[in-house]
C-alpha cells in the first residue's frame, strides 16, 4: 500500500540523467501548470545531467522536454517529453538516450502512476486495436447499423474494464495520492454519482482530503 506524504518542506529535486544522445548546447525544460497558467523552467544539460528544484503543495502534473541540440524550447511541438508528478522529494529521472523512455525513483507518486500505467497498458492496446479496425473498414461498411452497434458494445466494453480497473486500484491504495486523482479523473468519468464519488472519497485517508 502506498503511502503519500506532504510533510517533507525542502521541496523537491529532479536529478536527471541521460546517457547518451545529448550535445552541447542541449537543454532540459520542466513545464507544469498553476491556475491554468504556465509555469516554465529550463536546466542546462553537461555531460548527460540536469537538475531541477522547487517546491510544490501537493503534487503537480508536470512535462520534461529534453532540446537535444539546443534548438529551443517549442512545448509540445517537442518530439522528447517525458510526464511526472512533482512531488516535495528527491527524484532521479533516468535514461539512455531520451526522456520518452525515462523511468523515475524516489517518488511515491511517480511510482504509483507507473503501476497505474502498467496496469492499463493491455486495455489501451485494446483500444488502439479497436480504432485500427474501424479505420480499415470502407466508408460504405461504417454506415452499416451492425458494425456501428458491434463497435459501440466493444468500446463500452473496453471503459468498463478500465472503470473495473480504477476501482480495484484505489481500493488497494487508500493512502496513494495517485489513487485518489485517478477516482476523480477516471471513475467519476464513467459514472459522476455524487454519492458514490462521496462514497469512495471517504475511504481514502485524511492527509489526502486535506490537501490543498
Amino acid at each position: 500500500v502506498s503511502l503519500y506524504s506532504c510533510d517533507n518542506t525542502e521541496g523537491y529535486r529532479i536529478k536527471g540523467r541521460i546517457e547518451n544522445g545529448t550535445a552541447p548546447g542541449s537543454k532540459a525544460y520542466r513545464e507544469y501548470y498553476v491556475d491554468g497558467k504556465p509555469v516554465l523552467d529550463s536546466a542546462d544539460v553537461v555531460d548527460g545531467r540536469f537538475e531541477f528544484t522547487g517546491e510544490v503543495p501537493r503534487p503537480y502534473r508536470a512535462t520534461l522536454y529534453l532540446d537535444h541540440d539546443g534548438s529551443g524550447f517549442a512545448g509540445r511541438s517537442m518530439a522528447d517529453s517525458f510526464t511526472l508528478y512533482l512531488e516535495n522529494e528527491v527524484m532521479t529521472v533516468s535514461s539512455s538516450d531520451s526522456v520518452s523512455k525515462a523511468t523515475v525513483k524516489g517518488s511515491v507518486v511517480n511510482t504509483d502512476a507507473a503501476a497505474w500505467k502498467r496496469i492499463v497498458e493491455p486495455i489501451n492496446k485494446e483500444q488502439e486495436d479497436l480504432y485500427a479496425q474501424w479505420g480499415s473498414l470502407t466508408a460504405e461498411e461504417r454506415k452499416s447499423p451492425e458494425s456501428a452497434e458491434r463497435f459501440r458494445e466493444w468500446s463500452k466494453s473496453l471503459s468498463a474494464k478500465t472503470k473495473a480497473a480504477a476501482l480495484d486500484f484505489i481500493e488497494k491504495n487508500p493512502g496513494s495520492y495517485f489513487a485518489f486523482m485517478t477516482m476523480f479523473n477516471t471513475v467519476n468519468g464513467f459514472a459522476p454519482d455524487g454519492e458514490e464519488a462521496e462514497r469512495r472519497i471517504g475511504t481514502f485517508d485524511t492527509s489526502l482530503k486535506e490537501l490543498p
